[in-house]
């Protein structure tokens, strides 16, 4: 028996949202998920993700099946003034279709009886907050969109995904932490990469990659310790500065403490080596009795993970990434070439790079840029992002 999405919710989501993890998987399996098209599905989720006002925690986009991990605040509708909400419509819908909405809204307001106008407010806005504050139309119409884009592009029709995705709520704190990795090391078990921070299309790997919305998210996922938490901040800075209510939070929880208690720091580098040690010792490698007849190789390859070694080595420097590893990882997260060097032969390069595609640099004006993580001040570097592989809806 199939149980509604109705029922299978936070117990508190009505009062503080809920944290889920959903799962969608491509139809017969088949690895459609290319570099391509995984950007345009990333792009397509950052859209989605914003119109709803959820927030992505971490994601992955695997061959043949998509992860995601999101917060999903309590449905407020009748809290969205009207510039929130058509500030919400831009993320999906163009101009025009905006102005059309906007000049229905302001028609209902010249209505005399209360009533008559409230009702007609709603009317107007009930088709798009529906799909607002709400994971089922968040997933349905970001598959919906992402099929059509994929159908176009291959000249195919029909079905892509395997019916309708799979979810779990997920308690907050380090249950929500315990997800992240677990989504986060799928590419290393199915030896697409040697590390996690090699895989650029998942949450951890983009933020390695630089990232700041991918970094934010991350913050998010390690310092709360509650789905309450998470929308205390939801409520207090938005959607886009929940981190940064969480980590004046805990800076507001250690000051209390005393000057006698253990000093720790909640930023990014300070963070992701305490999230690398954790996902290391869950992505041990665990190759456990091979049964009768079984080929032992292929047990091994079901079960890919981290050495003992890798391990140690890993908690002996705290967790934290060598230059040359986080030089790696910046670089993989390009697309079509990229510099490294002085100030000068980046700048240069990067000045070639804006004559030939003009458009792709139209609103950049420098492209040498310090690398944050070495100490030498010499190093600079231009990295050239992937385009958007899908273009911007239009309306209705």
């Amino acid at each position: 028996m199939r149980i509604p999405r109705k029922f299978m919710m936070s117990p508190l989501h009505d009062k503080f949202g809920g944290v889920y993890h959903l799962v969608s998987r491509i139809v017969w399996r088949e690895f459609i998920f290319g570099d391509a098209e995984r950007e345009a599905f990333v792009k397509l989720m950052r859209k989605y993700e914003a119109f709803s006002d959820i927030k992505v925690l971490g994601y992955c986009i695997m061959s043949n099946h998509v992860h995601i991990m999101a917060y999903v605040p309590p449905a407020r509708p009748e809290e969205l003034s009207d510039g929130q909400f058509l500030k919400q419509l831009k993320y999906l819908y163009n101009g025009e279709h905006i102005g059309f909405v906007k000049k229905q809204l302001d028609r209902a307001h010249t209505l005399q009886d209360e009533e008559e106008r409230r009702a007609e407010l709603e009317k107007i806005r009930e088709p798009y907050t529906r799909r607002m504050w709400n994971f089922s139309e968040f997933m349905k119409s970001l598959k919906q969109c992402f099929s059509r884009w994929y159908n176009k592009e291959e000249g195919k029709s029909g079905a892509l995904w395997e019916g309708r995705f799979k979810h779990v709520v997920v308690q907050g704190g380090f249950h929500a932490r315990f997800i992240a990795a677990y989504i986060d090391l799928n590419p290393l078990r199915a030896g697409m990469v040697k590390d996690v921070p090699d895989y650029r299309w998942s949450n951890i790997g983009a933020a390695h990659g630089g990232r700041a919305d991918c970094r934010n998210a991350f913050l998010c996922t390690m310092l709360h310790e509650s789905t309450e938490e998470l929308h205390a901040g939801w409520q207090a800075r938005g959607r886009e500065h929940i981190h940064e209510y969480l980590v004046s939070l805990r800076q507001e929880e250690q000051s209390k403490k005393g000057p006698a208690a253990q000093v720790m720091k909640f930023d990014w580098n300070a963070q992701s080596a305490k999230y690398r040690c954790f996902y290391m010792e869950e992505g041990q490698q665990a190759v456990g009795e091979i049964r009768e007849g079984q080929d032992p190789e292929v047990h091994k390859k079901r079960r890919l993970g981290y050495t003992e070694k890798e391990l140690q080595e890993t908690l002996d420097e705290g967790g934290k990434l060598g230059v040359q590893k986080m030089l790696c990882c910046r670089l993989r997260f390009v697309s079509e070439g990229g510099y490294i060097g002085f100030k000068n032969f980046v700048e240069n390069g990067y000045q070639h790079l804006k004559s030939v595609l003009p458009e792709a640099y139209a609103n950049r004006k420098h492209g040498a840029k310090k690398v944050s993580f070495s100490k030498d001040k010499r190093l600079y570097a231009h990295r050239r992002h992937l385009k958007d592989a899908c273009q911007p809806m239009g309306g209705a």
